[in-house]
């Protein structure tokens, strides 16, 4: 259970200082008070991880309230030194607070807490627009965690509202080099948003430019190009072509898995993949028998795909293949190998 004095401590944090300091505090209060839900994110408890940004706190608990736990003497600094030295301490407390913060919102998001994840997606607003300012594309990815999550709860208009926003800012910074790599996330979203109003044709067409965008900048075996497919193949009618879109992300994944490409997924892309490649095991499993080569290579995939992001939970896609293995007597070089990770 988190401390409430410490919940105390932080909200009377949001009455002082300049307005950045206060919406820190705010962000502080708003997760301390989630944690609740999800107390330990990435293996480190989340109130340790706030706590480490009020030293005062700790200072008042052990009774120095008069001991200020600022480290050198600033007597003979000039006030544009202290200016400097505030400035970057404050950016490394909103750059930790940043991190927990967005982990916990996609890990909320991944576990179907729509209502928390949005919590936390909207203080992930907070701080990036604080660090990197409001014409950032550093905001699009808040943006794209509030529209799914909004997705999630079925509040439409809302999602639609933080994807024109995020438009907004994609145009505003066409001649970035990074522009294509934001565009392909910004259209799956999109995609998400007309599939779930029942725009399935402009859904498509969407899901076909994060394709397009994706295989321009990583190739069509990304992992961007990746979750284009599948997102297509969940759009599409016919069982056919659904199903070789489905082989399809599979053959990618087989790549992937054993490429360099995980060495630079972003902190998003590593649960919305966990959740893909979980979603496509059960896809899978509906048109192929569970001792099929293509099931078999899917769960083998998953276990190594969340060992090496050490995700919980990948021992049971391990038990369950070594399982249909044993009891087929099955045979297969390229799952064994897998598995072995």
């Amino acid at each position: 259970m988190v401390d409430p004095g410490f919940i105390s401590y932080c909200e009377r944090q949001t009455r002082d200082g300049t307005p950045k300091i206060r919406r820190l505090a705010e962000v502080s209060v708003c997760i301390l008070k989630l944690s609740q839900q999800l107390p330990i994110v990435d293996g480190v408890p989340v109130e340790s991880v706030i706590i480490e940004l009020y030293p005062g706190y700790q200072d008042q608990k052990a009774g120095l309230r008069n001991i200020k736990s600022q480290g050198p003497s600033r007597a003979f600094l000039t006030s544009t030194t202290v200016d400097q030295i505030n400035l970057t301490r404050l950016k490394e407390r909103q750059s930790k607070l940043l991190e927990i913060t967005v982990s916990m919102g996609l890990i909320l998001l991944q576990e179907g807490k729509y209502a928390a994840a949005l919590v936390a997606a909207k203080q992930y607003l907070v701080l990036v627009a604080d660090i990197f300012g409001t014409n950032s594309l550093e905001l699009i990815p808040a943006y794209i965690l509030i529209a799914e999550t909004s997705i999630g709860l079925n509040k439409l208009r809302e999602a639609e509202q933080q994807l024109q926003k995020a438009n907004w800012v994609v145009m505003r910074n066409e001649n970035d080099e990074t522009i294509d790599y934001v565009k392909q996330g910004l259209y799956r979203v999109l995609g998400l948003l007309h599939a779930a109003k029942g725009n399935k044709d402009e859904a498509i067409r969407l899901f076909s430019e994060q394709i397009f965008y994706s295989s321009q900048l990583k190739g069509t075996e990304s992992i961007q190009a990746a979750s284009g497919y599948f997102n297509l193949a969940n759009t599409l009618d016919g069982k056919q072509v659904k199903n070789s879109l489905y082989l399809k992300v599979l053959e990618c994944w087989l790549e992937i898995v054993n490429s360099n490409e995980l060495e630079t997924i972003t902190q998003a892309e590593i649960y919305e993949s966990a959740k893909i490649l979980q979603d496509l095991a059960k896809q899978i499993s509906s048109f192929s028998a569970e001792e099929s080569d293509d099931h078999l290579l899917c769960l083998a995939v998953i276990n190594k795909y969340m060992r090496y992001m050490n995700l919980p939970d990948h021992e049971i896609y391990k038990e369950q293949a070594t399982n249909i293995i044993q009891q087929h007597n099955i045979d297969n070089n390229q799952v064994n190998e897998l598995l072995s990770y």
